[in-house]
């Protein structure tokens, strides 16, 4: 048991593996975490030197292996249409095309969740910030499902005064003391007063 835990994986000794490839494998091993590699780059760029290769180039499809958990399965037609409408987004994001709105609905455990998961991924490959809100039955705040999206959004745009104070009502602890809500806003004139959604102006979103 302590060899296990401990001492190195043996090396053969009539090994004919190059001894540059022996101590990748080595420290992908290796008993402590960090005597291993920090990451999969990091590993990957000392298995190509080792091997005399080449790093491969980051393709579409190396990147949304990054992101996909399993193949996707089924709803080819819908998955289709959703793909069709982001990548339109996209195409007229310089255009300040607004986007269309997408209704996905059948019943409990039917794959609506594992659909637009997939249509996450596929939208991040191509670029699109993509922002996830979720609404809950009963006992939520006000405006519960846009206050995830909304944190992220603040944090890549370039809010006014006005729109920083308005959305301070909303979420304070994104704000410092120096963010001051104009006279009379609150959670309830967010939507007429602030510009703070559409302020990501040039980041195709869905």
């Amino acid at each position: 048991m302590q060899a296990i835990l401990y001492d190195p994986p043996p090396i053969p000794p009539d090994t004919d593996v190059d001894r540059a490839l022996v101590d990748v494998i080595l420290k992908l091993n290796n008993k402590a975490p960090d005597e291993r590699f920090p990451d999969a780059a990091t590993a990957l760029v000392a298995l190509c030197e080792a091997t005399n290769r080449r790093l491969p180039p980051e393709t579409i499809e190396i990147r949304e292996s990054y992101l996909q958990a399993a193949r996707f399965v089924g709803r080819q037609r819908e998955l289709s249409q959703l793909t069709a409408a982001v990548d339109t987004l996209a195409d007229q994001a310089d255009k300040g095309s607004p986007g269309s709105p997408w209704l996905v609905g059948g019943e409990s455990g039917v794959g609506k969740s594992r659909l637009l998961d997939e249509l996450r991924i596929r939208a991040m490959v191509k670029g699109a910030a993509v922002l996830w809100g979720e609404a809950v039955a009963e006992g939520a705040l006000p405006y519960h499902m846009w206050r995830v999206p909304l944190r992220r959004l603040i944090l890549s745009t370039d809010l006014s005064q006005t729109e920083a104070g308005i959305l301070k009502t909303l979420l304070p602890d994104m704000f410092g003391d120096d963010v001051i809500a104009p006279e009379g806003a609150s959670t309830t004139s967010f939507w007429t007063q602030s510009a703070g959604c559409s302020s990501a102006r040039h980041v195709p979103s869905c």
